[in-house]
């Protein structure tokens, strides 16, 4: 986030993203979120999304050299936007 660094998130890879990841991503009061998923777009499932679908979040799933880029434009904007970045 613009503000803050989470450098402990758990998940390192797309492979290893669960719902329970993004529990934490959805309290973080942001208006917006950017998935980056490494060096390819994935679509994780429904079910891990659901997080972000309840709290009512906005989100973006985009590889994560594209991830980085959205995210950067949208906090330099001043938007409340997070940026999860997976690497492979």
């Amino acid at each position: 986030m613009p503000q803050d660094i989470v450098d402990d998130w758990r998940p390192g890879k797309i492979g290893e993203l669960t719902a329970e990841d993004l529990i934490s991503v959805a309290q973080l009061g942001v208006e917006l979120v950017i998935l980056g998923t490494g060096t390819r777009q994935v679509f994780p499932s429904a079910r891990i999304l659901e997080p972000l679908v309840s709290a009512s979040l906005g989100y973006e799933i985009m590889d994560s050299p594209a991830a980085a880029r959205t995210y950067n434009i949208l906090a330099s904007e001043g938007r409340n936007v997070a940026a999860a970045i997976l690497l492979d």
